[in-house]
């Protein structure tokens, strides 16, 4: 792989002109949100927002895949499991909505 991905986390920000929903997925490099990661448009909202979450979910998703790479190879504590499973969840809502 090269090259290194706009660390996150991402957010998104809709921007809603005529015809089209524009979301537009924001990272902070540098504290602010204001490096545009990508831009989604389409005429449904829902399904806009839908498929920005999931990009905005990436940095976490990606995170937690690594964390469970890592595991296979030593299994984590029994105290960390509990923080694990909270940071699937909180990436799962972040991806869906919800």
């Amino acid at each position: 792989m090269s090259g290194q991905h706009t660390p996150g986390p991402w957010e998104i920000e809709e921007i809603t002109p005529s015809d089209f929903h524009d979301c537009y997925i924001l990272g902070a490099p540098n504290g602010v949100y204001d490096d545009i990661i990508a831009t989604v448009q389409c005429t449904d909202l829902p399904q806009c927002m839908a498929d920005a979450r999931l990009i905005a979910a990436a940095p976490d998703l990606l995170a937690l895949v690594i964390q469970y790479r890592d595991d296979l190879r030593r299994p984590p504590s029994p105290d960390s499991v509990e923080r694990r499973l909270q940071a699937v969840n909180a990436a799962i809502a972040k991806a869906t909505g919800q």
